[in-house]
């Protein structure tokens, strides 16, 4: 998803300290994920979990952050980084964690076991609202987040990111060839994949995560088959293109 933007680096315990941005829920007062799939963010220590680990069709039950998976709290290591992951639309703060426990860095940012919102500031939206969050999570309030980093200086992590890695050439009949097994064994035609892709119905399988459809998944690890599991039956082929993509 990220393609090494959070991951690169061996998981290993660790405290470091990160920014990230949150959508809101103005009925609850809460800050909520931007990408939804955790939920409300909780005054002081929040803990992580996969969604993938805790499905009903997999056994794989680890803890969050896990190799080769995307699950863990986000952040960035500069400020400046956070607007790429908020949408044009969305009225979102901007803030400072401290996270904890397992880490996994990669080159723009990292994945955490454990986060706790330890700042917020006044970013495109007025005062008066963010402090009625800040008072909810019981932390102070910026009027820039330039005042905000003076106060909570990021974390020296140079000697820590995984050196980025020269980007492979995507060989596109590769990619064909690896929908067409992904659609056989979902009883569908190549086009018909693609077509549910287009809607947003399918994604294609990247590294660490899942297909999903009405009560079965794929799973594509890297270095590892693909694997499609139902209730009743679990079907594996060979990986034929194990580097993660996206297929326009």
């Amino acid at each position: 998803m990220h393609n090494g933007e959070y991951s690169g680096s061996e998981l290993f315990p660790g405290s470091l300290r990160g920014y990230r941005a949150w959508n809101i829920n103005p009925e609850t007062l809460t800050l909520t994920a931007i990408n939804a799939s955790y939920g409300e963010w909780i005054p002081g220590v929040n803990e992580a979990r996969c969604a993938a680990g805790e499905s009903a069709y997999t056994k794989d039950k680890h803890t969050a952050p896990y190799k080769n998976h995307t699950c863990g709290f986000y952040c960035r290591y500069d400020p400046g980084d956070v607007d790429d992951i908020v949408g044009e639309d969305e009225i979102s703060i901007y803030g400072a964690i401290d996270v904890h426990g397992i880490l996994q860095l990669g080159r723009r940012g990292l994945r955490a076991q454990y986060a706790e919102i330890v700042a917020l500031a006044c970013k495109d939206i007025h005062p008066k609202i963010v402090n009625l969050f800040a008072e909810k999570y019981e932390v102070p309030v910026f009027e820039t987040m330039e005042k905000l980093l003076a106060e909570y200086p990021r974390s020296d992590v140079s000697d820590l990111v995984p050196e980025e890695k020269p980007v492979e050439k995507v060989d596109l009949s590769l990619i064909d060839e690896a929908m067409k097994n992904v659609a056989a064994v979902l009883n569908m035609t190549t086009d018909q994949f693609r077509k549910l892709y287009r809607q947003q119905q399918l994604t294609l399988p990247n590294t660490g995560s899942l297909v999903y459809r009405p009560n079965e998944h794929i799973t594509w690890y890297s270095d590892s088959p693909i694997t499609w599991t139902n209730a009743t039956a679990t079907t594996t082929f060979p990986v034929t293109y194990n580097f993660p993509f996206n297929y326009e």
